[in-house]
């Protein structure tokens, strides 16, 4: 076990990807930044989950839900670009039922993210 006595300004418990990105953003932004993981760097619940981002756009107006799921997807292709490490991500489409006129209606808008008009 290692033992750290010292002083951080920013203390990050988890290297999944929301606390290794997190950790990332911070220190690009010159923040003193200490993670901790128990383990390897995304092996436990970043590393086995099926990976899924199930968002299929920001919507209007845009929800909580569609913000985090849509703000991920820019976070992983920024991090696998910024980087010039290979995640392991890969975008792929998605097919949207349409059974009702109103859903035909609705999905005849399209989907804009938070600020565009």
């Amino acid at each position: 076990m290692l033992s750290h006595k010292g002083n951080t300004e920013i203390l990050i418990i988890g290297g999944g990807i929301a606390g290794t990105s997190t950790a990332y953003y911070l220190a690009q932004y010159g923040h003193e930044v200490t993670l901790l993981e128990r383990s390897e760097l995304a092996t436990e619940a970043s590393g086995l989950n099926a990976g899924t981002l199930w968002q299929i756009g920001w919507g209007a107006p845009s929800s909580l839900s569609s913000t985090l799921s849509m703000g991920g997807l820019e976070i992983l292709k920024t991090l696998q670009f910024d980087l010039g490490y290979d995640l392991e991500f890969r975008q792929s489409g998605a097919l949207k039922a349409i059974q009702t006129k109103f859903s035909l209606f609705c999905a005849s808008f399209p989907s804009k993210g938070p600020g565009q008009a």
